[in-house]
């Protein structure tokens, strides 16, 4: 999951500066918490401290910030969070992220 995601935003990354001079809009939009019809077949709960967003507004959010400038949009909610991501090394922040996801998983498998 995390590779995947990693991979995405460094590929949204590459095609922005790749196609912006050919005028074409590319945006990797850091969702965060996100009410959707998966989610609630899994019954995954909340994050304490971080509002769910419906699926609406991650779309209108990707839509307003299309042409904002740059490659990637962290939305309001996640900008702090973000901010600790950008600042923590690598390595730590992977295995971080590894023990989350593990943790989410045994929640979708119970």
């Amino acid at each position: 999951y995390c590779a995947a995601k990693a991979f995405s935003q460094i590929l949204a990354e590459a095609l922005w500066c790749e196609l912006k001079p050919r005028g074409v809009d590319v945006l990797a939009l850091l969702l965060g918490v996100t009410d959707t019809p998966a989610r609630t077949r899994a019954g995954l709960p909340g994050v304490p401290g971080l509002p769910m967003s419906t699926a609406d507004d991650v779309a209108q959010q990707a839509l307003d910030n299309l042409t904002d400038g740059g490659p990637v949009h962290v939305p309001p909610p996640l900008a702090q969070a973000f901010q600790f991501i950008c600042s923590t090394p690598r390595r730590q922040l992977a295995e971080r992220m590894s023990g989350a996801v593990a943790v989410s998983q045994q929640g979708i498998k119970n």
